[in-house]
């Protein structure tokens, strides 16, 4: 049985037909729950699934979850997801850089990503990166930003004595 231990035996059952339907070209999984169920057993089997299942956010977050780099094997529209880019910028392994423009202009978003890992600020949009209030906040947060900022940011004596009362940095 290709189930878990301590899953039921009916669970397993569902496991094994879903394999034999995998390895016959015909896997017909039609809902979130059996998804879910099937991406646990098996990293290859995110991909397998019909595409309308893969861009089901709850489906692909499992799918990280079960699989630390799982991330990486997303469709590119999930690119465009607040809810997966926060999952994945929380935990600090994926930045800023593999999310679309939408997420990369997304103020708390990007909040969260520098204040996690100070170099998300080169991914962030133009538009944050040169909004001056935006970088006083960034400064105040992970001072250890300083060193991504653009230039007009780093030469600025505001923004540098932001980060050496933060840290005493410099």
């Amino acid at each position: 049985s290709l189930g878990r231990a301590g899953s039921s035996p009916a669970l397993g059952t569902f496991i094994n037909s879903l394999y034999l339907e995998l390895e016959n070209n015909s896997l017909n999984v039609d809902n979130e729950d059996d998804a879910i169920a099937l991406i646990s057993t098996s990293f290859g089997n995110y991909c397998s699934l019909p595409r309308r299942l893969q861009l089901n956010e709850n489906v692909a977050l499992h799918f990280i979850f079960s699989f630390e780099f799982g991330f990486h094997y997303l469709l590119p529209e999930l690119m465009d997801s607040e809810l997966i880019a926060r999952n994945q910028i929380n935990t600090g392994i994926v930045d800023l850089s593999f999310f679309s423009p939408g997420i990369q202009s997304n103020r708390s978003i990007v909040e969260v990503a520098v204040r996690e890992v100070a170099r998300n600020i080169k991914y962030a949009s133009e538009e944050l990166q040169n909004d001056k209030s935006f970088i006083e906040f960034i400064v105040t947060e992970n001072s250890c930003s300083l060193e991504y900022l653009l230039p007009i940011w780093q030469d600025d004596t505001n923004i540098v004595r932001s980060c050496v009362e933060r840290d005493g940095l410099l």
